[in-house]
Parts: structure tokens; sequence; C-alpha cells
């Protein structure tokens, strides 16, 4: 709930937005993942569909006057598609000087949806060809729009649309030029490197230096992942943040691989490394931080390659520059941070050992290689390897003696 809202008794909201000054009378039901806008009013006893959105935002309003700061990017300037018949002064047939709810602003309201003591008309996005075309004249909606929408909304099962994106996804994927597979390795993983919005092929860094790590479409959708997660507050249930980022990924094509990879980026950037800290200091403020950001981190790692993302992030801010990678880059800081993400049961044993096996080939004069081959780094990997095969070994032995 924003400033100003008001429920009335006996009214159910079920996990959606109130926006500043909006009404739900006595007895209204608001289902899930709903937006009622600005000074929008649900009528007594209305049961408000699930996934609606309601705004008194005409058609050339400015956004603040609608759900205020709050807003889909498929959205147009104003935040909301045209109207059906382009009369603003009437609703539902109905003269607005008859209308015993109209106000001087004239707004029209969809009585069937918000009861006959309601306020606010329903908000549905444009298709894309609609927003392109300036001399498209009359109203058209699509089923993808919708689901963008509802994918947007808060509650909303993913199922049904993660089901329709694979397919989606997978064509794009045969799109691949032979070029961009070439950068590829053998285990699907970019070798460090990775292509930003433009079509060179050359490597992207953030404003800090950082190397960007993510497949792209048409957008830096690593880079956006990133921002999502700097913006988060701690104060605010990791959970939350899960839902935007899985509905930022659906919307965009991307993959768990670019959550975690945002997710990790943003998190080495927010425990404030400079340059000077030392891998002790390191060590502390990442555990601390991966208090809050672990359980996401979880939600994301559905296997190996997500927990190789993770792995990858890190490598490349290392060697990124900036001051994270100054410090990443003098040891024993990356060793501290791979031995902190094993601790902290983020990536397991078997992805850091199949993660270094694809390291072992590197030139050690390259600056993966160079961050790769330092010896508390190797140490490490000796350590954890020694560790596997002795749990295995006592595996086998449990087994013989059944």
């Amino acid at each position: 709930m924003w400033q100003n809202v008001s429920v009335e008794d006996d009214a159910v909201v079920v996990q959606s937005i109130l926006c500043d000054g909006c009404t739900i009378k006595k007895g209204a039901i608001v289902g899930r993942g709903c937006i009622v806008g600005k000074d929008c009013v649900v009528g007594e006893g209305v049961v408000l569909p699930e996934y609606t959105r309601l705004t008194l935002c005409n058609d050339d309003e400015d956004e603040d006057d609608g759900f205020g700061d709050f807003g889909d990017d498929s959205s147009d300037d104003s935040g909301f598609s045209s109207s059906e018949d382009g009369d603003d002064d009437a609703v539902d047939g109905v003269p607005a000087s008859e209308d015993p709810n109209a106000n001087e602003d004239d707004v029209a309201t969809d009585y069937d949806t918000v009861g006959k003591d309601g306020r606010g008309r329903v908000w549905i996005p444009p298709t894309l060809e609609e927003e392109e075309d300036s001399d498209y004249e009359g109203l058209k909606h699509d089923n993808s729009a919708i689901d963008v929408m509802k994918s947007q909304s808060i509650g909303y099962h993913m199922t049904d649309l993660y089901l329709k994106r694979l397919d989606m996804q997978e064509e794009e994927d045969d799109m691949f030029s032979e070029d961009e597979h070439e950068n590829l390795s053998d285990d699907g993983d970019f070798d460090g490197m990775t292509f930003g919005n433009g079509a060179s092929g050359t490597a992207t860094h953030d404003d800090e230096g950082f190397l960007i790590t993510g497949r792209q479409r048409g957008i830096d959708v690593v880079k956006e992942l990133k921002q999502l997660c700097l913006e988060h507050e701690t104060s605010s249930p990791i959970e939350n943040l899960g839902i935007e980022l899985n509905s930022f990924k659906f919307s965009q094509n991307a993959t768990y691989s670019d959550c975690v990879t945002g997710a990790t980026l943003a998190i080495l950037e927010r425990i404030g490394i400079t340059a000077e800290m030392s891998a002790g200091k390191l060590g502390v403020a990442l555990k601390n931080e991966l208090e809050h950001w672990a359980p996401l981190l979880h939600k994301f790692c559905h296997g190996i390659d997500e927990e190789k993302s993770v792995l990858a992030a890190v490598e490349s801010s290392g060697i990124g520059g900036g001051a994270i990678g100054e410090c990443l880059s003098r040891a024993p800081a990356f060793r501290m941070v791979l031995q902190m993400l094993h601790n902290e049961d983020v990536v397991n044993e078997a992805a850091i050992l199949s993660w270094a096996d694809s390291r072992r080939g590197e030139d050690a004069t390259s600056p993966l290689g160079k961050l790769f081959l330092q010896q508390p780094t190797q140490d490490f990997l000796e350590w954890l390897q020694e560790e596997s095969e002795s749990e295995s070994g006592s595996d086998d032995s449990d087994d013989s003696d059944e």
C-alpha cells in the first residue's frame, strides 16, 4: 500500500499494489497481481479479477496521474493504451454529463469492473505493432502483450509462460551465427568474454570497468539484471527481488545463468570493495552479504551450469579492472571468494572442479591465466579435489560393505 490508501471493513487484498489515494470499499476483493491506480475506487462488494490494472489516466495525461512512478516498459510515455472509441466524454455509451460519478476531469470508468460506486478504467498494454504504427486507429491487444503484463505482476504463476518462452528461445538460439558460436567454449560457457550491444563481438565493460557476462538480446540483459539487484533494499524480502528477476527473465528471454551472473556482479559491488581491501576483510564482507543473498542464488542455481556462471562472474570481475578487479587480482583475494562461495553452499565442489578443468589450458600470460594460476587458488583447488576423492572413496567403501 502506498500513501493515503483506504481499505474498508471486510475488504480483502491479495498480493496487489494499491497506489496513492485509492479506496477499496467494504466487502470488495482485489485479486492477486492487481494494480489499483492513484485515486481509483473499487466499489462495495466488487470482486476485481486477478491481474487487473485500474487507472484514472486518459491518453494525453502524464504517467504520474495514473500509477505514479509504477509502470511497465511495455507502455508508452503515458503508461496506458488508447481508448477504444476515442470518446472521453462518454462511459459505456453514457454521456459524462449524465454520469453520476463524473467529475471535472470527466474520467472514464468501467462500472462493470469497479462497480456502480467505483471509479477507474481498466488498462491493458498495446501490442508492439500498435505502438510502432502511429496511423493505427482503434484498439487491439493480443495474448503476448497480456502475458508480458501478467509476468510483471506480483504473484503470477510462471509455468505456462515459461513453456512458451522455452519454445521461443529454442527458435532464437538457432539464429545464432557461426561467429557467435565460436566464442563459446565446449561446455557452453563464454570464455570469460561476452558480446555487448554491438555486433562487433568485442567485450563490454560497465561504468566501473567490470566485464559484463551474459547472453545479449538487443539490450544488455545482465547489466539490467545487475541494476535490479543494486536497487534492491535489504530491508525488503529477497523473495520480492526474485519475482522481479523472474519477470525480467521471461520478458527478455534471458536465462537462469544471466540472473545469477547479474546478481553476483551486484553482490561484489554492494560490499564496497576497495583496491586496498585485504583478503580477510573481503571474506568477512562477502559472508555477511551472502546471509541475505544466498537464498536468491540458490533459487536461480538449478544445476552446475548456473553455479559455474557465478564463478565466471567473479572471474570476470577479477580481470575487469577498477577497484574490484585490482582487489580480486591480488592473491589470495580470488581464492577467498571461491572458498566463501563454497562454504556458504552457493557453489559445490563439482561446479568448482568443472570450472577449473576448463581453465587448465589457459595461457599463463593471459589475464584469465594469471588469475587462475595464483598459488593460493591452486592450493584450494588441490584441497577440494582431495576432499572430493576422499568422499568418493568413502561412498565406495560403504557400498562394498553392504
